[in-house]
């Protein structure tokens, strides 16, 4: 998504409806085949506060920060994590 260099709001529009998208498919597959029990059932209304609330503190940021900024910080965060997928990997094999 990056190297489509979409706006910010775009880019995080994007994220979102993908990730939307794949949840919708998959969470019907886990309970489905018995993967999430019952007792974490009670979990579901904490972790929608928990995405409610996550996206109306990442409304607020998304204002303050710079479109420059914002690339540096995805940038940073996929560096990170495939060094950490890398890691993973090679603590694996070994």
């Amino acid at each position: 998504m990056t190297m489509f260099a979409l706006p910010k709001e775009q880019y995080i529009a994007t994220i979102a409806t993908v990730a939307l998208i794949v949840d919708f498919t998959r969470i019907p597959i886990y309970f489905g085949n018995g993967f999430l029990d019952k007792d974490l059932w009670v979990l579901i209304p904490m972790l929608l506060i928990a995405a409610f609330f996550g996206s109306w503190i990442g409304k607020r940021m998304i204002k303050i920060i710079s479109e420059t900024v914002f690339r540096k910080i995805i940038l940073g965060a996929i560096i990170v994590l495939s060094l950490l997928f890398v890691y993973q990997g090679l603590i694996y094999i070994f």
